[in-house]
């Protein structure tokens, strides 16, 4: 930033000063919601408060084995760090968290959870015998009523009489028988189950 100095024709010596403050830094830490063990490979875009993306790599950094991102030299000011790729088997957190750095030169820190994906077990048995019924076609959504995966929320049990969905994000879901086996009644009372965050498999039986 320019400054203007007059020198004035009374041969004094005119004076004036220029402040520098040192870059501080950003760390962020990547860590599972349930054991706190540090998590590689999330990846972040890291931005200014216009949105400008910081460094040179479009503003996206990745988690090292320490489930750490450290960026250097950054200017003091207010900046945004967004998850956009959780690790493999979890669920992304995408909300985004933002950060001062202060002209102290320090190093601020911020950390980010996430939560392994669950599983939904959905069996089938004769109300009878219990023994398993293939065939029976089930509709799951969450609690807001969105499908769940790529058949428009549609599954069709196997000859175990099983639906395993795998990588469920932690939540409330809702299934409902929507087809029975051929020669059985339809049990269309719909069930709700909850898929906690400790990435196991939640069951239950129709």
């Amino acid at each position: 930033t320019p400054k203007t100095i007059e020198v004035k024709p009374d041969g004094k010596t005119q004076k004036l000063s220029f402040d520098n403050y040192p870059y501080g830094a950003i760390l962020i830490t990547k860590v599972d919601g349930v054991t706190k063990e540090p998590l590689a490979n999330a990846k972040f875009k890291v931005t200014d408060a216009s949105n400008k993306p910081i460094g040179n790599s479009n503003g996206e950094y990745v988690t090292n084995s320490k489930g750490e991102i450290l960026i250097n030299n950054i200017i003091p000011g207010n900046y945004v760090i967004t998850e956009i790729q959780a690790p493999e088997n979890y669920a992304l957190n995408d909300t985004p968290k933002t950060i001062e750095v202060k002209p102290d030169g320090k190093t601020q820190k911020l950390s980010f959870d996430n939560y392994p994906y669950g599983a939904i077990l959905i069996t089938k048995v004769d109300g009878v015998t219990k023994e398993p019924l293939a065939n029976a076609k089930f509709k799951v959504t969450d609690n807001n009523g969105k499908v769940i995966g790529n058949s428009n929320g549609e599954y069709t049990t196997n000859s175990k009489g099983e639906i395993l969905i795998n990588n469920i994000v932690p939540g409330s879901y809702v299934i409902t028988e929507i087809q029975a086996p051929d020669n059985y009644a339809l049990n269309d009372t719909p069930k709700t189950i909850e898929v906690k965050p400790d990435g196991k498999t939640q069951k239950l039986s129709f």
